[in-house]
């Protein structure tokens, strides 16, 4: 019962995110908490990717170097031009 609260309670916290700002906002807090949580566990229980490393390779970091630049470059789009920045309706 506890973790159904809990996730219910997550939903709620989306909903009022996307409703007061908007689903960038909400993509990016998503996306990030996700990768620090993935960093944090490298970090701390020594969970690596690869099989033969305990933490992170060369690869993994470029990866997470990508998703920050990706999530960046996003929130600079949007800011500079709001009005061009749009999502296509089908």
């Amino acid at each position: 019962i506890t973790m159904n609260m809990l996730a219910g309670l997550g939903q709620c916290f989306i909903f009022y995110t996307v409703h007061q700002f908007n689903p960038l906002v909400c993509t990016t807090i998503t996306t990030t908490r996700k990768l620090f949580t993935i960093v944090i566990s490298v970090w701390l229980f020594g969970h690596g990717m690869s099989s033969d490393s305990p933490t992170f390779g060369y690869q993994q970091w470029m990866c997470v170097g990508l998703v920050f630049c990706g999530i960046y470059l996003e929130i600079v789009a949007k800011s500079i031009s709001p009005g061009i920045v749009k999502e296509k309706k089908v």
